[in-house]
């Protein structure tokens, strides 16, 4: 894929209709800031590759078929500022499982959108870690629990979706705070 683009910093082919994976050579784009595959028909696991990507600062991957969790070197991405997986059949550590904690490491992450997937379980505490975060969508998933306190400490949450999950208990009085 980047064997002739070696210097590209953004490809933008979302809304196509574009299938198969997602090339393993994608790690040859060492200046790729901003890779954007969205509304498409890609399908199988996110390539582990992406977290080869040292510069990505956005990554669009919603509305497409990827499945599976989420490749662990993909938290390698740590100037990541975007991170758009919703509406795929993405899970924690199986096929359905709970959100990474590993998250929690994006600190200079705006904005996140794992919404319409398979995650399962409580929101980790580890994405508290998340003090930029402006926006966090997690609805349409099966998270359980009670809504985390913590959601209120996040000092630039302006909106926050948490719809249709399995969410139990009251709402915490922290989350006035946002």
């Amino acid at each position: 894929m980047c064997d002739n683009l070696p210097n590209i910093e953004a490809l933008d082919i979302s809304a196509n209709q574009l299938s198969g994976q997602i090339p393993p050579n994608i790690w040859k784009c060492r200046y790729l800031q901003e890779l954007e595959l969205s509304i498409n028909h890609f399908n199988g696991k996110i390539p582990s590759e992406i977290g080869s990507l040292s510069m990505l600062k956005e990554l669009y991957l919603g509305l497409n078929n990827f499945r599976g969790q989420i490749p662990l070197n993909v938290w390698k991405c740590k100037h990541v500022e975007i991170l758009y997986l919703n509406n795929n059949n993405l899970s924690g550590y199986d096929l359905a499982g709970p959100v990474s904690p590993h998250l929690g490491n994006l600190s200079f992450l705006r904005y996140l959108d794992i919404s319409s997937n398979s995650f399962t379980g409580i929101l980790p505490f580890e994405l508290s870690k998340l003090r930029r975060l402006k926006v966090m969508n997690v609805g349409a998933n099966s998270i359980t629990g009670e809504i985390p306190t913590w959601l209120g400490n996040l000092p630039q949450l302006e909106k926050l979706y948490l719809y249709t999950n399995k969410l139990s208990g009251s709402i915490p009085h922290s989350i006035f705070n946002v």
